[in-house]
């Protein structure tokens, strides 16, 4: 069935409309009479349940009005309330055309039930008058309720009335037993002596701290004697003498001295000797209080005392250490190493100590009573005077102010010679009088000391600064006709030789390759030392690096006869993060050495997984060999620059002695560990342990695109500028660029390049440009190529034989893209080359030649 509830409570709408919902029932709501209506005239129903009592139409109302429409006539209507019905009103319900009335709480069965039997029966009309009734019973219904609210409101505030009044009594009972409790703690307390007399002095109440203080007990004193009888007879007679002349009355000697200021209302705490029952005195603190009636009068008096015997004994200790304590403090000032001096108000020494004598050259008898500026610098006397009278002012206590300045404070001695000191100033008060005491030091040793450092560090930057320059000069002068000679044996490699002349070169190659390996040695060196070394991250292919050492090492050990083999899992990560040229440069030096130590045998690279997280991976590479070992006794130096185990050893296999030093340098460089293993005779093992970062999936790819080589005539249509002083590297590199399709011209200075280029600004693609060349080097070529010739967008790409990082700078500040060492790598040149600037088919088709441009560059097009 379709049913509509009418009830102003949600409660229990939802409670009703749940349970008929659980029965199978349509439910509609409305909270009274106008809202059930409206619904009624849109929503057919098949009967009403409605309460009585709701805002704007009651269930009577509502009742009524639906027997009043003819298309609702016959709808059954169940009235339900929880409000006490008297018989007339529930007579009055029927009266308006309801047809059952339950009353609340009702079950869903009584529902089903009144709702079967309203179905059922025949629904009257309503009777006429029932609708005066029922606004008569509404009207009588709101002045009832009217009269209830007015009631239940005023019954409300006297509850709450009556609820604070009981609070307030409870908070005071809860207080009155606090205090009471407080005042029975304090009263019973054996760490005080509370006496309390009548208003003639007699003793009434003596507690437990007062018996046990005394001596007495509260039967031997109470109503017998007077806290007077129990004070030192002298000291209450003194007392009387002393108030009497304070307040000019005459004050009699007795329990009066003892209580008079109390009975004036003034305040009274005193010291007084108290005296045992046994006859035995100890000094106590005293507070007396008036105690006053209702009307103000004084009915007795209370005296609570402490015992005070053991502040007076600490006050005797103090005194005594007092007078301890200034005998030593005087023997300390008298022998502390700084000068110790101390000034009044009016800037007269009053202290002088042995070392300010010896620091002065003044006796302690003839500075006294002198003023402070005997000793200062007339030129620094005005400056003095200012800093004394500002820390005065400021009245800074029992602390000290540091009296620098950016130049030394000078100090005056007796024979008039001036010395640096170092003075500091604290200000003290002694009996009402400021006293200044300056603390000074004579600093003529530390200045020279300092003196000798400034110049030291001077001597050390010069040194380290020539020594870079000579370094840098050293690697230029080296790595020039180095440059040469591997610029020439690249030229004639693409030549045809016979074989034993492929055997020469082969070997140039190879003394080349070990020259330049000591050079890097040696700049590394210095670079680590001078802390311009830094360790990069770039991503880098592991697998790559080790076929690259393979291809080396292989060569090296297959020249002495030995096995070399690289241990490396097929689990180990394809790509890493870190610093792959010192890596490849650790494992160079190892592998190098191994090789070189070893004669049987062979050589092994192991490379380990020790532990791996998603973002960080640790591996250790170990190199073994057969090789010579090394004992026990050298191992410690053996990480030493230039060191070798010994004398024989450099004479029968050579080198520098760089090499382990490089590598231990470099793995602390890179946050890793190196040690070392050697049996003598047996063979050595190298350990290093390094951290590295893992690379993304996608970065394989990246890498495997970036480090592919470039093509056979890869630079095919370039337009390259080449800028050398030197005639063989220029006309080499010439060649060398043609060889790969390039098209060059060439400049023997900064200043013949910036001309070509000022004549034609568009016609190279790129400049090649050496650093160190006369007339217009390298660096202010390429800035006045950028400033003047506003040519920001050409590439110019260093190409030079100064490996410095310092140099690397520079010429990134003077605006070059690209640094290249020299001898330099001829694939490494043309990637750089490729990475700034890409063939065109423009370049492509100016390699052609008696071809019209314009109609192949449309041709091409088409």
């Amino acid at each position: 069935m379709n049913l509509l509830i009418v009830d102003d409570t949600p409660t229990n709408l939802k409670l009703l409309r749940a349970q008929l919902e659980a029965e199978g029932h349509a439910v509609f709501e409305a909270h009274h009479g106008v809202d059930a209506l409206a619904l009624l005239e849109r929503q057919r129903v098949d009967a009403v349940i409605s309460d009585i009592l709701m805002p704007h139409m009651d269930g009577f109302r509502l009742c009524y009005e639906i027997r009043k429409h003819a298309h609702l006539h016959d709808l059954p209507i169940i009235i339900y309330s929880s409000t006490y019905i008297s018989p007339a009103d529930e007579k009055l319900i029927f009266d308006v055309g309801a047809d059952k009335y339950i009353r609340k709480p009702v079950s869903l069965e009584t529902i089903v039930a009144a709702l079967h039997e309203a179905i059922a029966m025949p629904h009257a009309a309503p009777r006429p008058e029932a609708l005066q009734e029922v606004e008569v019973l509404k009207e009588h219904s709101e002045r009832l309720v009217s009269k209830l609210e007015e009631k239940n409101t005023e019954f409300q505030a006297q509850t709450a009335a009556l609820t604070e009044e009981i609070a307030e009594r409870k908070r005071a009972e809860e207080a009155l037993l606090k205090a009471g409790a407080l005042q029975s703690a304090i009263f019973n307390s054996a760490n005080f002596s509370s006496i309390a007399t009548d208003a003639s002095g007699v003793i009434q109440i003596f507690n437990v701290g007062a018996e046990r203080m005394l001596g007495y007990t509260a039967a031997e004193v109470m109503n017998k004697i007077t806290p007077a009888d129990i004070s030192d007879p002298q000291e209450v007679i003194a007392r009387a003498q002393a108030l009497s002349l304070e307040l000019e009355t005459s004050i009699a000697p007795g329990f009066d001295a003892l209580v008079f200021k109390a009975s004036r209302g003034i305040e009274d705490i005193y010291e007084l000797t108290y005296i045992r029952k046994d006859g035995s005195r100890f000094p106590a603190v005293v507070s007396v209080t008036a105690l006053r009636d209702a009307p103000g009068g004084i009915i007795g008096y209370l005296l609570i005392g402490t015992d005070n015997t053991a502040r007076k004994r600490a006050e005797e200790a103090l005194l005594k250490a007092s007078a301890l304590h200034e005998r030593r403090v005087a023997g300390i000032v008298d022998s502390a190493m700084d000068a110790v001096i101390s000034i009044d108000d009016e800037q007269r020494i009053v202290l002088f100590n042995a070392a300010a004598e010896k620091m002065f050259a003044c006796p302690s008898a003839q500075a006294l009573g002198q003023t402070l500026e005997r000793f200062v610098p007339v030129r620094s006397r005005a400056a003095h005077a200012g800093h004394v009278h500002a820390f005065g002012r400021a009245g800074i206590r029992v602390t000290s102010r540091s009296m620098r300045s950016q130049e030394a404070l000078m100090a005056l001695r007796a024979d008039g010679t001036e010395f640096p000191i170092e003075a500091a100033i604290s200000q003290i008060e002694v009996g009402g009088q400021k006293l200044y005491t300056v603390i000074l030091r004579d600093i003529t040793e530390r200045k020279q000391y300092e003196e000798s450092l400034r110049e030291a560090s001077h001597n050390a930057e010069q040194a380290s600064r020539a020594k870079s320059e000579f370094l840098a000069n050293m690697s230029h002068e080296i790595r020039t006709p180095l440059g040469t000679v591997t610029l020439l044996c690249y030229l004639l490699e693409r030549t045809s030789l016979n074989e034993q002349q492929v055997g020469y070169l082969a070997k140039i190659k190879l003394a080349s390759k070990s020259l330049l390996e000591i050079l890097n040695n040696v700049l590394d060196l210095s670079k680590i030392e001078a802390g311009e070394l830094i360790a990069e991250r770039a991503t880098f292919s592991l697998r790559s690096l080790l076929n690259e050492l393979t291809d080396v090492m292989a060569v090296h050990a297959e020249g002495k006869a030995i096995a070399f083999e690289i241990d490396a899992p097929d689990d180990l990560p394809g790509v890493l993060e870190g610093d792959a040229t010192r890596l490849k440069q650790i494992l160079t030096n190892l592998l190098s050495n191994a090789i070189k130590f070893t004669e049987r045998g062979g050589v092994k690279l192991r490379i380990r997984r020790l532990a791996a997280t998603s973002t960080h991976i640790t591996l250790s590479f170990v190199v073994q060999d057969t090789g010579i070992g090394i004992a026990p006794e050298v191992r410690a130096r053996l990480f030493a620059p230039f060191a070798q185990a010994d004398s024989s050893i450099t004479r029968r296999f050579g080198g520098t002695g760089l090499g382990l030093s490089i590598v231990q340098r470099l793995v602390k460089l890179m946050g890793g560990e190196v040690g070392l293993d050697s049996t003598p005779g047996a063979g050595s093992e190298f350990r290093v342990v390094l951290d590295f970062a893992m690379a993304a999936p996608e970065a394989l790819a990246r890498l495997a695109v970036s480090s592919a080589a470039p093509g056979e005539h890869a630079l095919l249509g370039v337009r390259i500028l080449v800028v050398d002083d030197s005639t063989i590297n220029r006309d080499g590199t010439k060649y060398i660029l043609e060889l790969e399709g390039a098209q060059v011209w060439l400049a023997s200075n900064g200043q013949e390049a910036f001309d070509r280029l000022q004549a034609e600004p568009r016609a190279f693609d790129v400049v090649l440009m050496d650093l160190q060349m006369p007339v217009l080097d390298g660096h202010e070529a390429t800035r006045r190529i950028r400033l003047e010739l506003g040519l920001a967008d050409l590439p110019i790409i260093a190409v030079t034989a100064d490996a410095l990082r310092s140099q690397r700078q520079r010429a990134t500040a003077a605006g070059m893209n690209d640094y290249i060492v020299k001898p330099f790598d001829v694939p490494a040149l043309v990637s750089s080359i490729l990475r700034h600037v890409k063939p065109t088919r423009d370049r492509l088709i100016r390699q052609l030649e008696g071809i019209d441009l314009s109609d192949a560059r449309a041709r091409l097009i088409a």
